[in-house]
């Protein structure tokens, strides 16, 4: 799914070889990167957690000491409010997006400038108190960030679990990776694929319910559904043959797929139709995973070129560097996208990459957990940080950052075999062995990659 890259110079530490099981190489693993064209408005993340928060103080009051069975059955209830509390709060949150994402469509020089407004949403769902507080520098701009949310109002009502009228605090910002939506919910992308589905046996040619569903499994990331993401695309192409759009789709189903080849073929025709930044950058994702990294540098060159100030692609400069062993650079190239977007991600991951080829590892573990604080739902965030835990052979943590990243992708053979090299470490055989089986059987060869 992702490229991987090794550095033979990177070795375990004495008590680690140790060890009946080889201790991991060291891979680079591509972040995720959200297509700009499904940009969303985030909400602001102090405001969910805040709101999270405030489900134990009512739900907890009036209790009393009792038997251990009785506060056990008490914990256990309390564990499961807060969890319905905070999938209520989640999914009002994401609600109220897409109700001002429907009246907000700036062009694309428009939405390279970023803004924050803030409201507040009474018990109707009525927006109160609304003012910018993050100016966009464009006064036009500013008023049609306002007028977005106006026109969304009233927005839906709150759960009544939240009892007070809600503040929150709505940024208008491209760059967002990790923006919530309905396709970060998985019921609802089952909902979608139904419904389109049921639409489609009456007309097989709804172009409209052919391109939803195809979203839909797009976003599930498993292989079933993109299979079924690219057979509904290649249906789409046959009535839209130069649709830049549909190929970088594709181009995305087949990465998931680990058709390298046909995912260079797409990412190249989307680039070709429609030369943009993110047509450019899914090129050089392409060009990477089939081994061409010097045409990958170029065609960053280029993305810089259309737009020197992008995050986006000084990031995938980043990771280019990183694959060609160019470890400064590749710093260097981090740490621009970091001080235009201190919030990226992937830039903070792959700066942890070069320290930690470089054998910085302080440095590197200080950028991998912020990585996961950035980018908390990609598992190869915690990946990275399980591999250079066992590097430190701090084992227990290793562990606990492998389990994370399973829970996230219950198939990332890497993971297991990473938890299983902690595990074995603590002496837990029998799970070692466990895990170690499982990332055999999903077609991870560790003894193809040893270290020097």
């Amino acid at each position: 799914m992702y490229p991987i890259w090794k550095n033979d110079s990177c070795n375990p530490s004495p008590a680690y070889r140790l060890t009946p099981l080889k201790a991991p190489p060291l891979h680079i693993y591509e972040m995720r990167r959200k297509p700009r064209r499904q940009w969303l408005p985030k909400l602001s993340c102090g405001l969910l957690l805040s709101l999270i928060l405030l489900a134990p103080v009512v739900l907890l009051q009036g209790c009393q000491a009792g038997s251990e069975g009785q506060e056990a059955r008490k914990d256990r209830q309390r564990q499961f409010n807060e969890a319905a509390h905070g999938t209520a709060v989640r999914r009002y949150l994401r609600n109220v997006q897409e109700h001002v994402k429907a009246q907000w469509k700036p062009s694309e020089e428009e939405a390279s400038k970023t803004g924050v407004v803030f409201f507040k949403i009474d018990k109707e769902g009525k927006v109160k108190d609304l003012k910018v507080k993050v100016s966009t520098g464009d006064a036009l701009l500013d008023q049609r960030m306002l007028n977005a949310v106006k026109e969304a109002s009233p927005l839906p009502k709150p759960p009544q679990i939240l009892e007070n009228e809600i503040s929150l605090d709505f940024s208008f910002d491209m760059r967002i990776l990790s923006s919530t939506s309905i396709f970060d919910d998985i019921d609802e992308l089952k909902s979608m694929v139904i419904k389109a589905t049921r639409s489609l046996e009456k007309n097989p040619d709804d172009t409209a319910s052919l391109k939803q569903r195809a979203l839909a499994c797009l976003a599930m990331s498993d292989v079933l559904s993109a299979r079924s993401a690219v057979k509904d695309l290649t249906r789409l192409l046959e009535f839209e043959r130069e649709d830049a759009e549909l190929y970088l789709l594709r181009a995305q189903a087949f990465k998931l797929l680990r058709e390298k080849a046909n995912f260079l073929s797409d990412a190249r025709k989307a680039a070709e139709l429609k030369p943009e930044v993110e047509t450019r950058l899914t090129l050089v994702e392409a060009l990477s995973e089939n081994g061409d990294l010097t045409e990958a540098m170029a065609k960053c060159e280029e993305a810089l070129t259309f737009s020197p100030n992008d995050a986006d692609a000084l990031s995938t400069k980043a990771f280019c560097h990183l694959q060609m062993h160019e470890y400064q650079a590749g710093i260097a190239d981090a740490e621009k996208a970091l001080a235009i977007e201190p919030e990226h991600g992937a830039a903070y991951a792959y700066r942890g990459d070069c320290y930690e080829a470089l054998k910085q590892y302080d440095k590197a573990l200080k950028d991998y957990t912020k990585s996961i604080k950035f980018n908390p739902d990609d598992e190869y965030s915690y990946l990275r940080r399980a591999r250079l835990y066992l590097q430190l052979s701090k084992f227990g943590p290793a562990v606990v950052d492998a389990t994370s990243a399973l829970e996230i992708e219950p198939e990332l053979a890497e993971a297991y075999y990473y938890r299983a090299c902690g595990n074995k470490a603590l002496g837990l055989a029998a799970q070692a062995q466990r895990d170690r089986l499982k990332a055999s059987s999903l077609g991870f060869n560790q003894a193809a990659e040893p270290l020097n």
